[in-house]
């Protein structure tokens, strides 16, 4: 299971959203990533699993390929 959130530079954040599947996870980031200024995907202990900044993906390493697109 993971959290969700989207975050701005100001400090406000959304709610969280409940992620199940790491498809799940791919699926919301790439909705928001261009979107808000920060996308930050959290797991069950609160670590940071997936962030974007700037629509650009910055962890984990493998995913910075998905910035091409």
């Amino acid at each position: 299971m993971y959290f969700g959130y989207c975050l701005t530079p100001d400090g406000y954040y959304t709610p969280k959203v409940t992620l199940q599947t790491a498809e799940d996870v791919f699926r919301y980031t790439e909705l928001h990533r261009t979107l808000w200024e920060e996308v930050r995907i959290t797991d069950t202990q609160d670590f940071v699993v997936v962030q974007t900044k700037n629509s650009e993906y910055t962890y984990p390493p493998e995913w910075v390929q998905f910035n091409k697109r």
